[in-house]
This record gives C-alpha cells, structure tokens and sequence, in this order.
C-alpha cells in the first residue's frame, strides 16, 4: 500500500483520521512525532482546533509524518 502526498498545500483538517483509528502503525507514528516534537500531532491533522495546520511549522512535520 502506497500513500502519496505531493506536498505543502495537499494537507487538510481530517487527514488520516480513519487511518490513525484503525492501524497501529500509523496511531505509533503520530504518537512518536507527537513525543518528539512536543506537542499532539494527531489532535493537529484530525482536528486543527488552532487552525495551526496550515501554518509552515506545523505543516510540514505533519506531512513528514503522514
């Protein structure tokens, strides 16, 4: 299975949330992205409460770890 993401501009509030629901790898991931950079990667592409997502700083660690 291949995921491809084409870069900054294709992410978007929801992202992988079915995803991080139901695969464990993928929950690992944002969870040790989450542990590493400080602060809740999965909460930031599945709900973007701060609207921080759209935010180069956030952006691309999220697409890193998507």
């Amino acid at each position: 299975m291949v995921f491809f993401f084409p870069g900054q501009g294709s992410q978007s509030k929801g992202m992988l949330a079915e995803l991080i629901a139901d695969e464990a790898v993928f929950a690992d991931t944002f969870a040790l992205a989450s542990d590493t950079l400080g602060y809740d990667m999965k909460a930031l592409v599945i709900d973007d409460i701060d609207g921080k997502l759209d935010q180069t700083e956030f952006t691309q660690p999220a697409l890193l770890t998507a």
